[in-house]
Formats: structure tokens, sequence, C-alpha cells
């Protein structure tokens, strides 16, 4: 059974995938525990092969210390793991898996963690900024978290009125982008935010207003403070109703599928 490293290490914003393949993994351990034949593979993402062929995930990859596996390579673990009758789930996931695991503790302890100097360092440099000052570190800011994301120079985001689909900007990566503004402005942002401010202008324009300048407050204190939505008022969260379904393309009906399972919390 071809299963995926995402179901033993998760993975952003494919929690579907994940189950998909702990369900591969699960009926190998069954098969073997009633004495029928049975191997499931956890392979990490191919090189040159499906999504990890794209800039985007391959910088994703070499951030999380996770190398893609090369097709040579496969093929021959492949052969050799048929060849063994011992186990009923084997991870192939080349690199350096105790420099992955350093990643996931640090970021456990955010108080220690670098992300957290960061994001401290960038909530503190906007909030002392002259207002009038603040779009253009914002602007900055944006453009280095984006070129992280889609694994580009910040030098090729100059044009803030480019749309993020035609960036490169995936779902994946929209929710990796997402995350990043999230832990690093200090404030709950939510999951279709890349689609429904689609360009760096709209998107810094929507956290200058309505994250940013508030009463010199920092955006953690803002959230701390921000009332609790009651229940009966949850459906103003809830993205407007398309006239015609038909019309919506597949990324407006993704946005709007994601934002209503977060308004429902699943």
């Amino acid at each position: 059974l071809f299963s995926s490293a995402a179901s033993l290490l998760g993975s952003a914003g494919q929690a579907n995938y994940a189950a998909a393949n702990s369900f591969l993994d699960a009926l190998a351990h069954y098969r073997r525990e009633a004495g029928l034949a049975a191997l499931s593979i956890n392979w990490g993402a191919w090189a040159g092969t499906g999504l990890a062929a794209t800039p985007a995930v391959q910088q994703r990859l070499a951030r999380s210390e996770l190398s893609p596996i090369e097709p040579e390579t496969g093929w021959a673990l492949l052969q050799a793991m048929m060849g063994q009758g011992e186990l009923a789930q084997v991870g192939v996931l080349p690199g350096d898996i105790t420099k992955w695991m350093g990643k996931q503790t640090a970021q456990s302890s955010p108080a220690d963690s670098p992300a957290h100097v960061a994001a401290t360092r960038i909530q503190k440099k906007i909030q002392s900024a002259e207002i009038s000052d603040r779009p253009a570190i914002l602007s900055s800011y944006l453009r280095q978290q984006l070129a992280l994301v889609l694994g580009v120079p910040v030098t090729s985001l100059v044009d803030e009125q480019s749309s993020f689909i035609d960036l490169g900007l995936d779902s994946l990566t929209a929710v990796e982008l997402r995350n990043r503004l999230q832990t690093g402005l200090g404030c709950k942002l939510p999951v279709t935010l890349m689609y429904d401010r689609p360009t760096l202008a709209a998107l810094r324009d929507y956290l200058l207003q309505d994250h940013l300048q508030q009463s010199g407050q920092s955006p953690v204190e803002q959230s701390v403070a921000e009332p609790q939505k009651s229940q009966e008022h949850a459906h103003l969260d809830a993205p407007p109703a398309a006239q015609n379904v038909e019309q919506l393309t597949e990324t407006e009906a993704e946005s709007r599928l994601i934002a209503e399972l977060e308004r429902l919390d699943f």
C-alpha cells in the first residue's frame, strides 16, 4: 500500500489526506494480524513528481529538514521492502529526522522559539512606528513571508497588486502563509484570508485596519480583549451565499467550504 508520511507527521490543511493514509496503515496491520500479506509504506515526497515538483513545496521540504526521495532511490527501497516479511508498516523519510523533531519541539515552546522572538520583534516594530510608516513596514514583512512560502526571491514580489494565485499560491501554501502571519502578528486570522484579500495590497490594508491600528494595543492584547462571539451571532461570520454555485471557480468554492467548516468549528 502506497501510504504517505502525512499519516505519521500530519500535514497542514490536509487532515482528510492524513486520515485516508492512516486507514491504509491500519488495513495493513489488520491483514497482518489475520495472517495475510500486507505492507504499508509511508512515503515522503518523491523528487520531481506531483506537488514535490513545484518550487513552493521544494522550499517547504527544505525548511522541514526532510529531503525529497530521488526516484532511483525510491524504487530500490521499494524492491528491498517488498522482499522483507516482518513489518506491516515502514516510513521512508530521507533527511535528518532529529532536526525535524527539534523544530517541532521549538514550535511547541513559543516563548523560547526563534519564531516567537521574531514575532515579538515585528509586532513591536509596527506598533512603535508612526502610523504613516506602518504600511511600508508591514508590506516588507508580508513580502518576506510570501517569498518564504513560495520559495522565490523577495525582489520578485514588487507588484503589490499581483494576484496570489498568479504568483503560485495554492490551497496548501495559503494555509501555511496564514499560519505564519497569525503567529508572527499575534492575531487570529480566517482560513480564507488569502482568497478574501488576494493581493499583497489588499492583505496589508486589511491587517492594518482590523488588527494593527487599534488604540495602541498589541495584536495579542487585542485578541485577548475581544469578547467571545455568542452562538446567536455566529452566523454573521459566515461567507455570503453564492447566487449561482455553478459560476464559482474551484478556488472560490474551496474558500467558501473552508470558511463554513471553520465557522462550524470543525
